[in-house]
């Protein structure tokens, strides 16, 4: 093995390695490329796969024809390594047949110079080729940045729209939620002809209940509520939301009246469970609810906020009726 350094080091654009069997043409090459580049050099292919690998390498210039491992072979090698493949190789050779220049070429070569050579034409190719492959690993770590950046503002943009369909307070998504969800279900039971169910829920005499206790235990009444409400729904298509103050509202796809009525049986029976003391209730001594439910199967004659108009004149219905119950139809 033969390492040969430039003293113009502050000069140097890259490190090349000369892969030769003959010193006296390395010296040659050395010349001519001593005053852009740090050269080093090998006079035989398993060293010089050797010092690829240990890294620092920018460009190999390669000879072909060399005492065991030839110059095909070497190329053949560092291609198949994921740690040396990108190097750019050249041949330098003085095989001149065009089949010669197309095995190169085909082996993953990016350039055939033929010895003699003018001195301009290698110290040309070889600048070009290091400025090429910087370029390209500067386009590719910029690529890679841009990627991850995108991910990030995927991700920020993720949480944003999070943020803007979640209700602050109880931690269940809003009513812009409950609208974007009701028209898309809405458009897709009207297309598969199959029923969609509302429900409207209201916490009984909530305003008396913020005045007597105040709005921090309001506030954490409205949030065990919520979260009951959530952990009511058991599958991943029913959306509960937050519709207004002590108001929610959820969106049952795909449920008939039948449905409708189990969840809501549920959903009073779970509310009561949690046993939130309300002694100025005259329904009953813990927080109550009550429901108004509908349930269709769309046609072009209506529109979801129809269903929504069934839903609450139930709720209505249901508050006259004594509270702490369902009405439905």
């Amino acid at each position: 093995m033969i390492t040969i350094k430039s003293e113009m080091l502050n000069q140097i654009e890259g490190t090349i390695l000369l892969v030769d069997d003959q010193p006296e043409q390395i010296d040659i090459i050395h010349s001519i490329l001593e005053k852009n580049f740090l050269v080093k050099a090998s006079i035989q292919g398993e060293f010089a796969l050797q010092m690829c690998n240990a890294g620092g390498i920018d460009l190999i210039l390669l000879d072909v024809m060399m005492p065991g491992m030839d110059g095909y072979e070497v190329c053949r090698q560092l291609k198949n390594n994921p740690a040396t493949q990108e190097i750019p190789v050249i041949f330098l050779t003085s095989k001149d047949t065009q089949n010669d220049e197309m095995v190169g070429l085909k082996l993953g070569a990016v350039d055939f110079i033929r010895k003699p050579s003018s001195p301009l034409v290698v110290l040309t190719r070889c600048r070009s080729t290091i400025a090429h492959q910087r370029a390209k690993k500067d386009l590719r770590q910029k690529i890679e940045e841009l990627d991850k950046k995108n991910i990030q503002l995927q991700e920020l943009n993720k949480i944003l729209e999070d943020m803007a369909t979640i209700d602050g307070l109880t931690g269940i998504p809003n009513r812009r939620k409950f609208d974007e969800y009701l028209i898309q279900e809405w458009n897709r039971a009207l297309r598969d002809q199959t029923p969609i169910s509302i429900i409207i829920i209201d916490i009984d005499f909530f305003k008396l209940f913020n005045d007597s206790y105040g709005h921090v235990v309001g506030d954490e009444c409205l949030r065990k509520i919520a979260q009951t409400l959530a952990s009511t729904m058991v599958r991943s298509i029913d959306l509960i939301a937050r519709y207004g103050g002590e108001e929610f509202a959820c969106i049952l796809p795909n449920t008939d009246h039948v449905g409708l009525v189990i969840v809501c049986d549920q959903i009073r029976k779970n509310i009561n469970l949690l046993c939130i003391p309300y002694e100025f209730s005259s329904v009953a001594k813990h927080v109550t609810i009550s429901m108004g439910g509908a349930t269709m199967v769309p046609s072009q004659n209506f529109s979801p906020y129809f269903l929504i108009g069934k839903a609450d004149e139930r709720l209505y219905k249901s508050k006259k009726s004594g509270r702490n119950r369902f009405v439905g139809e």
